[in-house]
């Protein structure tokens, strides 16, 4: 809805953008909520170090806009999935692994320290 007005603005056409039938502002609020979900997505995949927002972009472009989907996308599509299982699996092998006794020295004073432990999280959002 915001786009049409803009665009009734720059095209000096505003009276048509009031003038739209109901149908059309359904369609145009519905259009709006999917590409705020769609970013609200990928904003949440980019922080979580997740590639799941392009290939449901891609799916839906595919499904309700009739988008073509060529061999080549099929190919990227297919990388992207074993590219997710790959770090899927070596991230749970990570986070079920033991730590070493250093590691766990070196963890617990971490949390006994508030200004350490600010300290190893400034390093550990610095590392990923």
């Amino acid at each position: 809805m915001a786009l049409r007005l803009v665009a009734s603005i720059l095209t000096g056409k505003s009276a048509e953008t009031w003038d739209a039938s109901p149908a059309d502002w359904a369609w145009s609020l519905l259009a709006a909520l999917l590409l705020a979900g769609n970013w609200a997505l990928f904003i949440w995949a980019v922080q979580t170090d997740q590639v799941i927002a392009p290939t449901i972009t891609l799916l839906l472009a595919t499904a309700v806009y009739g988008e073509t989907f060529t061999p080549g996308h099929a190919a990227g599509f297919g990388l992207v999935w074993v590219g997710l299982i790959f770090f899927t699996v070596d991230s749970v092998r990570r986070a079920t692994a033991p730590l070493s006794r250093d590691e766990r020295v070196a963890a617990q004073r971490i949390v006994r320290n508030p200004k350490r432990r600010r300290l190893a999280m400034r390093q550990l959002h610095r590392s990923t």
